[in-house]
């Protein structure tokens, strides 16, 4: 866990996708990074690489080390959210979410409940929401 880590891993990503970011962003890539272990950084850069065609956010890093640390026990973060959101439309504030892993269950939790995601008018603040807290919750 060091910027150190996130700065190998930025070159990797730059240098693959033939991009030169400006010092201020780098520092917010090394922020949002510094907390997860190096290997995992490196090994997400490397997989990230390989699988995307564009520079990934540091969420989408985030998510890929996440996946590699867990060993891909529970769903990412998008996933995780489709299934809140087919949740949402099938059964509704009144009903009984069915989750396929605990943590969502927690991060719905977190996030004031299933009934007020349900409720709620703006799902595209939900959603930022959900992945960022559901990547943290994930790492735990």
């Amino acid at each position: 866990m060091s910027k150190v880590g996130a700065l190998k891993a930025l070159k990797l990503l730059c240098v693959a996708h033939d991009v030169e970011l400006p010092q201020d962003r780098i520092n917010v890539y090394c922020s949002a990074l510094s907390d997860l272990p190096d290997a995992e950084l490196l090994a997400s850069a490397e997989r990230l690489i390989r699988i995307s065609k564009w520079f990934p956010k540091p969420a989408e890093i985030r998510e890929e080390a996440t996946i590699n640390m867990i060993g891909g026990a529970i769903p990412t973060a998008t996933a995780a959210w489709g299934e809140v959101v087919n949740q949402i439309k099938s059964i509704g504030a009144s009903g009984i979410p069915s989750w396929s892993h605990e943590v969502i269950k927690q991060v719905v939790w977190d996030l004031g409940g299933f009934s007020n995601l349900c409720r709620s008018t703006r799902p595209d603040a939900d959603r930022t929401r959900f992945i960022s807290t559901y990547n943290l919750a994930a790492l735990e």
